[in-house]
């Protein structure tokens, strides 16, 4: 096999005139060949990405985090020579490392997605990303679009990696691995994406799997104030109200889009939660993704490309087939949407503003002091307590103020035959002693309320307003009575910082990942422990599809495997020592090679 010679790499792309350039070379190339007074950099090794299934990418947010970080040393190093970055021939490995250095070039140096993948175009084509699927791909994401959902994310101020913003990588890596909760947070203060808690600990090797109330801590600790559950219920919803988490339920099918009611309904309540949301269908993926990609599209203005392309670095696997067609075909109307909302919004404070000054105007300009007299220095002209009183104007009457206050109220909650959603809070007050037993006061309970979201008249320009800005993303108004009528007609017509949460300090840090991905039998790529035997396990354990899981009891029993099946005998024996797993292995086989030719003895 030939190498490369040093004038080989004069097609590499030029990202920094005389500093920076990068490469995908079409065979292998050693070190003896490298250019004089340059460093050469292979990047196959370091693009690591953990498919669910026939997916490639985009490498997560520790990755990129860890790939710019090294171009900043490399470039620091140089020391005035040229630093070269090499990827080989695969086409998966091309595209991650292409995204990679766009995403550097937006994020570090401040270019735009159009500079940065401008350098790029050069080495064209790159295999488009795809979901986390099986089969053949029905909708591919180009590499600038990634580059531009992270472009986006810095100037809405998810990520500022460039101004000195502290990301913890290890936190990351840590929560987002299946035996330390599976979450990530996608919208800092706003959502956090998480895997769906089970019923009861299941217990595989040295950890279990998370309940509800295992999040409860991480939750009070980062202003969690709601939980939306997409998937059917796998738990009670009282073990998140009964610690005061609010708990929405929005189900639709898995793998499938969500019917524009439920779409509208999680906007708003997005809109009326003042504190962060966790959301989660069964993994956390699909039904979670196009969700949260929709009110980035509404509030944000992300594309439905950037959309998709920024929450799957975050949180790879994030939507899934048919959702990515979904998310385009309902893209332009949810940005006109979220820019009606802003031009209303900048309306009531233009209009607030001029209030305010004409107020002002017509304010009475203050007297002029009277000066103290030269022969009497010391002497102050306060005003008593009497003459305070006759100035201070008379107040309204109580039934005046009563009674516009009363209309007002009355006016919002009009009672409708059907509600919007039935939410479920913790009781504020205790109950009633019983009046059999004086004595003995039954135990609090939560309340179902019942919310409508009849608004007195308005003008039609005002819709729900959402500030762009991150610290003002919890004040949010309601949803307004044409955001369905325009979305609708907008889908008709039309027929992108990200601090991690910091961990408790109690926490240690997580070990390597004891889990893989793999698709279940409904096609939804699910987190399998290694330990299971796929082959063995109940339908039931993978996704929620029968009506049976409705009734699910949820309060923890405290078991382990006991061995009475090959699942509990592997993971038990895993547990003990390699010895054992053997052992165990050996046993089951023996087992099955008895059986196989008892039955089968005679019939060759």
């Amino acid at each position: 096999m030939e190498n490369y010679r040093s004038d080989d790499l004069r097609d590499a792309a030029e990202v920094i005139p005389g500093r920076l350039y990068f490469h995908c070379l079409q065979q292998p190339m050693t070190l003896t060949t490298a250019p004089p007074s340059s460093i050469c950099v292979h990047l196959d090794a370091d693009l690591i990405y953990e498919p669910f299934c026939a997916d490639f990418g985009p490498c997560n947010l520790a990755h990129t985090w860890r790939f710019c970080q090294r171009v900043n040393e490399l470039l620091q190093r140089a020391a005035g020579r040229r630093v070269y970055l090499l990827v080989g021939s695969h086409p998966h490995k091309r595209s991650n490392a292409a995204a990679l250095m766009g995403i550097y070039c937006v994020l570090h140096l401040g270019w735009t997605p159009e500079q940065a993948y401008a350098p790029l175009r050069q080495l064209e084509p790159f295999t488009g990303f795809r979901d986390a699927s099986c089969g053949v791909p029905t909708y591919q994401l180009p590499v600038h679009q990634v580059i531009a959902g992270m472009y986006r994310a810095k100037e809405v101020g998810f990520i500022n990696w460039a101004k000195g913003e502290s990301f913890d990588v290890e936190e990351y890596e840590h929560y987002e691995q299946v035996e330390n909760g599976d979450l990530n947070w996608i919208v800092p203060g706003k959502f956090m994406a998480f895997s769906g808690p089970s019923s009861q600990p299941k217990h595989f090797g040295g950890w279990r799997t998370y309940m509800p109330e295992d999040y409860i801590a991480y939750f009070k600790e980062h202003n969690v104030n709601a939980v939306v559950r997409l998937n059917k219920r796998m738990y009670e919803s009282e073990r998140f109200t009964e610690a005061g988490v609010r708990h929405h339920e929005m189900y639709f099918p898995d793998g499938t889009c969500p019917s524009e009611q439920i779409l509208l309904r999680f906007l708003d309540v997005a809109e009326r939660e003042p504190g962060a949301l966790a959301v989660h269908c069964k993994a956390g993926l699909g039904r979670t993704g196009v969700l949260i990609c929709s009110y980035m599209i509404k509030h944000h203005g992300f594309s439905a490309e950037e959309a998709i392309g920024y929450i799957r670095v975050c949180r790879p696997g994030s939507v899934i087939g048919p959702q990515q067609h979904y998310l385009v075909h309902y893209g332009p109307a949810l940005q006109r949407l979220g820019e009606e909302m802003r031009a209303a919004q900048a309306q009531e404070q233009a209009a607030a503003a001029a209030a305010a000054a004409a107020a002002a105007a017509a304010r009475p300009p203050p007297k002029a002091a009277v000066p103290a007299k030269a022969a009497a220095p010391r002497i102050e002209l306060r005003a008593d307590a009497t003459a305070a009183a006759q100035a201070r104007p008379a107040p309204r009457a109580p039934s005046e103020r009563r009674g516009s206050t009363t209309v007002a109220h009355m006016g919002r909650l009009e009672v409708q035959e059907e509600p919007d959603y039935v939410v479920s809070v913790p009781s504020s007050t205790p109950p009633p002693a019983s009046p059999t037993k004086p004595s003995q006061a039954r135990s609090s309970a939560p309340v179902h309320v019942r919310v409508s979201t009849v608004e007195p008249p308005r003008s039609s320009a005002a819709v729900g307003r959402v500030s762009s800005a991150p610290a003002s993303r919890a004040s949010t108004p309601a949803k307004s009575s044409s955001s369905a009528a325009s979305l609708m007609a907008g889908s008709q017509a039309g027929s992108r910082g990200n601090t991690p949460p910091a961990r408790s300090p109690a926490a240690s840090r997580a070990p390597p990942s004891s889990s893989k991905r793999m698709l279940a039998p409904n096609g939804q790529p699910r987190k399998i422990p290694m330990a299971m035997d796929f082959n063995d396990v109940a339908p039931s354990d993978l996704e929620d599809r029968d009506a049976d899981s409705w009734t699910v009891g949820s309060r923890p029993q405290e078991e382990r495997y006991t061995g009475g099946s090959r699942v509990g005998a592997f993971a038990a024996a895993a547990g003990r020592g390699a010895s054992a797993f053997v052992e165990a292995f050996r046993s089951v086989v023996g087992n099955h090679r008895t059986t196989y030719s008892t039955r089968h003895s005679g019939t060759y």
